[in-house]
């Protein structure tokens, strides 16, 4: 064997396989300011072991403590927003809608 195979290779292979360190490993409490280890704050369902604060809880994190793993499929809808109930008021609600989708620069 040469030198490459021996000391070389083996540097490199080391190199392209080596896996990502995940930044976020400790996440401080908003309300007691302690450092939480982030998977013990995992498994205590994001609630601070220290002051029993509990932390945001954002949708999809929720839907992993609700539902078994693999049984939850996403469906899309239209968030189109109608007039189903006939809204009467000194303004039509289709305008409303217009003059607020204009004020909040959506679609």
């Amino acid at each position: 064997m040469n030198w490459l195979t021996k000391s070389v290779l083996p540097k490199i292979k080391a190199f392209v396989n080596k896996e990502e360190t995940k930044q976020n490993l400790w996440i401080k409490c908003n309300s007691c300011d302690q450092m939480i280890f982030e998977k013990d704050l995992n498994k205590n369902f994001n609630i601070c072991t220290t002051c029993n604060f509990h932390m945001p809880l954002y949708p999809k994190e929720r839907m992993k403590f609700l539902l078994d793993d693999n049984t939850f499929e996403q469906i899309d809808y239209s968030t189109e927003n109608q007039d189903i109930l006939g809204f009467k008021d000194l303004k039509k609600y289709s305008d409303r809608l217009k003059d607020s989708k204009r004020e909040n620069r959506t679609r």
